[in-house]
């Protein structure tokens, strides 16, 4: 759906549950449409974490330090966990927001591997590209069957890497912004097999060297790490929220076998799979 639906859009939400019923675990995605809605400036806290990206309208968001940002349209603020904020929302506005939510397990290993950053909120250049992406992803995640939501996890945990990389590294040449976005995508979705990148660039027309460049500078490592990182991530995901086997999550992400899995994750976590799950 097109820029120019969306906004006539009623709000819509999608929150599909990870690792069962008594699972704290989740992946959200919604539109909210709050035009003309009177929003107060009362404490809140929020359990799990959200992202927010301000498609239209004006506010404020004071951390909880005190510290005051206008919020309008290309603002980005997130939601820590437990963390006490004030939000209002000028209901002439016309708001409307697109909105990420997370488990706190998917929000401690994001933390940990620096996807995610303490600051509250940033402001990128508008992109039609964000909404429309939320809400193809939104409809996915609602239709999508149980055993398909790892690979949904990896979409949504794909679009949220890519809008905290133009948060750090603002861009200002579309054709280098166009690139790192897509070529981010390609390697979360593949991430289970080893990218020949020196073919991926030539089949898109990209120099190898300029690619690898641009990519350390925007995303803050090399193509390769940035796959390992994203393949660590389902798997962590997968620990967290399913009771599969060390050997069937080394397998279904395509491992050469639990040892090398093993090994692999201790090496960026710190933990060993086992210690992951068990939370030690």
């Amino acid at each position: 759906m097109k820029h120019r639906e969306i906004i006539q859009l009623d709000s819509k939400m999608v929150f599909r549950s990870l690792g069962g019923e008594d699972s704290t675990e989740r992946i959200g995605l919604g539109i909210m449409n709050k035009a003309g809605r009177i929003s107060g400036d009362e404490e809140s806290y929020t359990p799990p974490y959200a992202l927010i990206y301000v498609v239209r309208g004006t506010g404020r968001f004071v951390e909880p330090s005190g510290v005051e940002h206008i919020l309008g349209p290309g603002s980005i603020f997130q939601r820590h966990p437990n963390s006490a904020y004030r939000t209002s929302i000028d209901p002439e506005s016309n708001w409307l927001e697109c909105f990420i939510d997370l488990g706190p397990e998917t929000y401690k290993l994001l933390k940990l591997t620096q996807v995610i950053r303490d600051e509250y909120v940033y402001t990128v250049k508008p992109d039609h590209w964000i909404e429309e992406t939320c809400y193809k992803l939104m409809k996915q995640l609602d239709s999508c069957q149980q055993h398909e939501l790892s690979e949904m996890f990896a979409k949504v945990i794909s679009y949220l890497t890519e809008l905290m990389r133009r948060c750090q590294y603002p861009q200002s040449d579309d054709k280098i912004e166009r690139m790192i976005r897509e070529s981010c995508e390609y390697l979360r979705e593949n991430s289970k097999v080893k990218v020949d990148i020196h073919r991926y660039c030539k089949s898109n027309g990209w120099g190898y060297d300029t690619f690898r460049k641009y990519f350390r500078q925007r995303v803050g490592m090399a193509p390769g790490k940035y796959q390992i990182r994203a393949r660590l991530e389902q798997a962590a995901q997968m620990l967290s929220t399913t009771k599969k086997t060390v050997e069937e999550i080394a397998d279904q992400l395509n491992y050469s076998s639990p040892f090398a899995f093993s090994t692999q994750f201790k090496q960026h976590t710190g933990l060993s799979p086992k210690h992951y799950r068990s939370g030690k």
